[in-house]
């Protein structure tokens, strides 16, 4: 229970904020980066909201139905617009899947790791394999 009561004030200060205060940012994204301050920095503890999230998580679709609900409502003009939203999707997708992909590169610490571990093999003269035993 109280992770879900500060799961909910978390979200409440955040639109206060949005509202009150005029910040340009959604209040429910505002909620979580106060979460996200308040986890590290430890005023709110991992325990107290891991189990609540992970139920809110686990049970996502149910979020979304209220949405797929009203996009039929909105079929006609969706129908009008199918090229510009079926781009908007897959070019948004393959954007975030990159970005990703950069940032997990960036930040993985084994990345600098292995790629010194392959040139120091390929200087001593042995050959490098990758995880699937394969001449690199």
């Amino acid at each position: 229970m109280r992770g879900l009561i500060l799961l909910l004030v978390f979200n409440g200060v955040g639109l206060l904020l949005h509202e009150g205060a005029g910040v340009p940012l959604p209040s429910n994204v505002l909620g979580m980066l106060l979460l996200l301050a308040a986890l590290l920095t430890k005023l709110v503890k991992l325990e107290w909201v891991e189990e609540t999230a992970s139920f809110f998580t686990k049970h996502m679709m149910l979020f979304f139905a209220p949405l797929i609900a009203g996009v039929t409502v909105f079929a006609h003009q969706l129908q009008e617009a199918w090229l510009s939203v079926a781009l908007s999707v897959v070019l948004g997708t393959m954007a975030t899947m990159l970005v990703t992909a950069v940032v997990v590169r960036l930040l993985s610490p084994q990345a600098g790791a292995v790629e010194h571990d392959k040139s120091a093999r390929s200087a001593r003269g042995k050959e490098v394999r990758d995880e699937h035993g394969l001449s690199q």
